[in-house]
């Protein structure tokens, strides 16, 4: 227990360093396949660098902790068979993992991205914690109610441990 909760405070720290426009070009390296979980370092040609932890559903759908240098911590998902398309705009979005519900307001969507930036704070930890030991993770329309997609989590703990060296040795 006290091992990671060390590894969520080193992530979170780094965290403090997050999410860079989806639509720049990537060079990936991969740092980690295990289970239903990637983790690369991506370097875009915008400049931005990024660690990035990332699962993808049956439908296509993609679900990312990513750190970026400039930033800090963000969950990134991509719906990849909904019509979100335009300018962005603010939504409030519902993630459950497992049982445990978070509420992100003011999340900003952009086409099929949904893009919430975490404050370095203890709710951040907590997330990658739960994460990390959770069996699935789901986005909910904003009351909570109807799925709008799920996640295995299964290899997400080794992901985030990987994730965290990615963070704490490269960027």
């Amino acid at each position: 227990m006290k091992l990671k909760v060390q590894i969520i405070a080193s992530i979170l720290c780094a965290f403090s360093t997050l999410m860079a426009p989806a639509t720049a070009d990537a060079r990936d390296v991969l740092l980690l396949n295990h289970k239903a979980w990637t983790v690369k370092l991506q370097r875009f040609s915008n400049g931005y660098v990024a660690c990035t932890a990332e699962t993808w559903n049956r439908n296509g759908d993609l679900f990312q902790l990513a750190n970026f240098k400039e930033q800090g911590l963000a969950v990134n998902i991509y719906l990849d068979d909904r019509n979100y398309r335009g300018a962005t705009i603010p939504v409030d979005m519902v993630i459950d993992v497992d049982y445990s519900r978070w509420t992100f307001l003011d999340t900003n969507i952009t086409d099929k991205n949904f893009i919430f930036w975490f404050p370095n704070n203890s709710r951040t930890d907590r997330f990658a914690y739960e994460v990390m030991e959770g069996n699935a993770v789901a986005l909910k329309t904003s009351n909570g109610g109807q799925t709008m997609a799920s996640w295995s989590l299964a290899g997400s703990s080794a992901a985030i441990r990987k994730l965290s060296e990615c963070v704490t040795q490269i960027l």
